[in-house]
C-alpha cells in the first residue's frame, strides 16, 4: 500500500513545502529581539526569543524552507526550540564584537554548518570554526566536540563576512589583519576548510577593529567601516580567487565613528551608519558616479537618514530587498523599532522611514544578523521542492516583455536537461548542487542567470506487506529519520500494533533534515485458525464425496500423512490445495479406517497438531 492512501493525508504538509533558499528569512539579535520574513517577505516581530541578550554580533540560520535552525551570539548556539545545544556553549566570539559569528553552510554535507567565530577587540581569540550537525541531539543539532573552537587566525578585526565563490560550488569566509592592510580570506569547499589562507592587501592599515565588513550580494565587492578611523574603504572582489582586487580601490575619509555598511540589493550604492555629535546618520553612495573610482564616488554621498536621539548601528539587507536599521544609545538602551531604507537601490529617493519595523516590545542593540550576503542577492526565477525523486517547479515570477526562455538545469544524467517553458518541471538525477541556468531574451536583449539548486536526500521508509495478526507485534520505520509521526500520534521510530476485530490502516511519515518519507499498512483482523479432514470419504466416482480435502483456514504451513492399519504411509503432502483420491502407489486401495496425523502453522504463529481415522468406502 506504499505511498497510495496518504494523498489526502499528506496534502497539507505538500503546501508547506514553500520557495527554496529561505536561509535567511528569519532573524534573531538584540534583547531578545527576532523577525520572520517568511510570509509574503513582510518582516513581522518574533517574541519567542528568550535566551539570547546579545549587545552586536550575532547570527541565525534556516533551512530553504525558512524554518529556523538554530542561532548564536558567537559565545552560545541555540537550537530550534530555544535551548542551548548540549555542547553550544563556550565559543570564542565576544558580546561586544561588530560580527561575532556567521553561519556558512557545509557544501559537502547538507546535514552540517560551519559557525565561524571572531574575538572582540580586546580579545585574543581570533578567528575559529565550529561544526553543528543536523543529525545530533534527536535531529535538533550539536556542535561536534572534535571540531570546536577549532583556531584559523589569530590577529584579527571585529570584522567577518561571507559569500558563495564564482562556481557556485564552495564559500569564501573573510575578515581582516589586526594593525596591517591585509585581507584573509579562506575558502569551504565541499572538503571542508581550507586552513591556507588567500592574503591580498588593501590601502588602509586597520590601526582600529570595530566596524562591519559586507560582500555586496552579487560578491564582486567587498566594504568596511573602520570606526575608529572614521573611513570606509571599497574594493571589488575576485570570487574565483578570494583576492581583493587593484581595479578602482576606493577610501573615503571623515565619517565620524563609521560602524555598519550594506549595499544595495542591485550592489549599485552602498550606504553607512555614522555619528556626529552623538546623532546617527546614514550616508548613502552611488558607486556608479562618474567612472566608479573613488572621487565621484566620495562626492556622491548625502545624507539619507538621521536621528537626534539614538545612534544607528548594524544594516542588513532582507529577503524583501529593504535594508534594516538598528537604533539604540548604549549596551543597556536600545528600541524596540527598527529603521528601514525602503527603496536602496535609488540614489534619488531610497526612501527612509522612521520606527517602521515593530519589535513588538523587544529591543535591538546595535548588531543584526550576519548572513552569507548572497543569500539575499535578488532571484530571475524561484523553484519549490527539493528532495530527491519529487519533481522540482520553476518560475519567472516577472515574464514582462519576455519572448523566449532557455533552462539548463545542469543535470546531463536526467536525460532531459534543457527546457523552453515558461514553468519548466524537472526531476534531478541525484543529490548535490545544481546551477541551474536560465536565459531571457526580453526586448532583443539576451540575459543570463545562474542559480544553485540544493536537491538534498529522502529518507525512506517501507513497514511490509500488509497483514494478519493475532498478536502484537511492533511497527519499526527505521533508525535513520530525524523525526517520526504515527498516524495514532506516537513520535517514536517503533510503535506496538495489538489484535483487534477489525482491520486497521496504521501510516507513518518520516522527516530526515528537511525531506520526508511516508507509508502505510493494512493489519488485517485476527481470524480463527484450524484444520481438519473428513472422517470418511468414498473415491467410487461417482461425483459425491470422492476426494478426501483437507478443511479449516488461516495457516500458511501445512503436513498431512496418511497410514494403514499395519502403519505403512499410504499418502503424504504438504500441499493445502491436494486431495486425496484413495490411490497409493498406483493401486486403489481397500476398504478399511485409516489412520492420520496433520501438522500446520497458523499465520499469526501457533502450531495445530492432530491425529485422527478416515473411513474409505467404495
Amino acid at each position: 500500500m506504499k505511498k497510495s492512501l496518504l494523498t489526502i493525508v499528506f496534502s497539507i504538509f505538500l503546501l508547506l513545502q514553500v520557495i527554496a533558499q529561505k536561509e535567511g528569512y528569519t532573524w534573531y539579535f538584540g534583547e531578545f529581539a527576532g523577525m520572520d520574513f517568511n510570509i509574503n517577505q513582510t518582516p513581522r516581530p518574533l517574541t519567542n526569543n528568550t535566551v539570547m541578550d546579545q549587545l552586536e554580533g550575532c547570527t541565525t540560520i534556516s533551512d530553504p524552507t525558512g524554518q529556523m535552525l538554530f542561532f548564536s551570539d558567537g559565545q552560545t548556539v541555540w537550537n530550534s526550540i530555544f535551548e542551548q545545544m548540549p555542547n553550544g556553549n563556550n565559543l570564542m566570539g565576544g558580546r561586544s564584537s561588530t560580527q561575532s559569528a556567521i553561519i556558512v553552510p557545509y557544501p559537502g554535507n547538507i546535514y552540517q554548518y560551519y559557525i565561524f567565530t571572531i574575538d572582540s577587540e580586546n580579545g585574543d581569540h581570533g578567528l575559529r570554526y565550529s561544526i553543528v550537525d543536523m543529525r545530533l541531539d534527536n535531529g535538533l543539532g550539536d556542535i561536534r566536540w572534535d571540531k570546536k573552537n577549532q583556531m584559523l587566525y589569530q590577529n584579527v578585526t571585529e570584522k567577518l563576512s561571507a559569500v558563495i565563490n564564482s562556481d557556485f560550488t564552495s564559500y569564501w569566509i573573510i575578515t581582516h589583519e589586526a594593525n596591517s592592510r591585509q585581507f584573509v580570506s579562506f575558502k569551504l569547499t565541499p572538503e571542508g576548510i581550507s586552513t591556507d589562507p588567500h592574503i591580498s592587501t588593501g590601502i588602509i592599515n586597520h590601526t582600529h577593529k570595530v566596524g562591519y565588513m559586507k560582500f555586496s550580494p552579487d560578491g564582486l565587492r567587498v566594504a568596511c567601516a573602520i570606526k575608529g578611523l572614521n573611513l570606509i574603504e571599497i574594493y571589488n572582489f575576485d570570487k574565483s580567487s578570494g583576492l581583493i582586487t587593484g581595479n578602482h580601490p576606493i577610501s573615503i575619509t571623515n565619517i565620524p565613528g563609521a560602524y555598519g555598511i550594506e549595499f544595495s540589493p542591485d550592489c549599485s550604492k552602498l550606504f553607512v551608519s555614522w555619528e556626529e555629535y552623538m546623532h546617527g546618520r546614514i550616508y548613502q553612495f552611488d558607486l556608479t558616479a562618474g567612472d566608479g573610482s573613488q572621487i565621484p564616488v566620495a562626492n556622491s554621498k548625502k545624507i539619507v537618514g538621521f536621528d537626534y536621539q539614538f545612534l544607528f548601528g548594524a544594516l542588513q539587507l532582507g529577503p524583501d530587498g529593504k535594508i534594516y536599521i538598528t537604533k539604540f544609545i548604549s549596551d543597556q538602551t536600545g528600541h524596540s523599532l527598527l529603521d528601514v531604507l525602503n527603496n536602496p537601490d535609488s540614489y534619488t529617493d531610497c526612501a527612509f522611514t522612521h520606527n517602521t519595523c515593530n519589535l513588538n516590545g523587544r529591543e535591538s542593540k546595535a548588531g543584526l544578523p550576519n548572513f552569507v550576503q548572497s543569500f539575499f542577492m535578488p532571484k530571475r526565477f524561484v523553484y519549490d521542492e527539493f528532495c530527491l525523486g519529487i519533481p522540482t517547479s520553476f518560475e519567472i515570477p516577472d515574464r514582462t516583455n519576455i519572448d523566449q526562455v532557455e533552462w539548463t538545469f545542469d543535470d546531463p544524467n536526467s536525460g532531459q536537461n534543457y527546457s523552453t517553458s515558461f514553468t519548466p518541471v524537472h526531476v534531478f538525477s541525484s543529490v548535490g548542487n545544481f546551477n541551474v541556468q536560465l536565459i531571457v531574451y526580453q526586448d532583443g536583449i539576451q540575459k543570463e542567470y545562474i542559480q544553485t539548486v540544493k536537491i538534498y536526500p529522502r529518507p525512506e521508509v517501507h513497514l511490509g506487506s500488509d497483514t494478519t495478526i493475532c498478536h502484537p507485534i511492533t511497527l519499526d520505520a527505521g533508525p535513520d529519520a530525524m523525526r517520526y509521526l504515527w498516524s495514532n500520534g506516537e513520535t517514536t521510530q517503533t510503535i506496538e500494533v495489538h489484535e483487534s476485530n477489525q482491520d486497521q490502516i496504521f501510516w507513518i511519515r518520516i522527516e530526515d533534515f528537511i525531506c520526508w518519507d511516508a507509508d502505510t499498512i493494512l493489519v488485517k483482523a485476527c481470524q480463527p485458525c484450524d484444520v481438519f479432514l473428513p472422517n470418511a470419504f468414498s473415491p467410487n466416482s461417482d461425483g459425491h464425496n470422492d476426494f478426501l480435502t483437507i478443511l479449516g483456514g488461516n495457516y500458511s504451513n501445512f503436513e498431512m500423512i496418511i497410514y494403514n492399519n499395519s502403519g505403512q504411509e499410504v499418502f503424504r503432502s504438504s500441499d493445502v490445495s491436494r486431495t486425496w483420491d484413495g490411490i497409493s502407489n498406483g493401486q486403489k486401495l481397500e476398504i478399511g479406517v485409516y489412520v492420520y496425523t496433520l501438522f500446520a502453522k497458523c499465520i499469526e504463529g501457533t502450531v495445530i497438531q492432530k491425529t485422527g481415522n478416515i473411513t474409505l468406502l467404495r
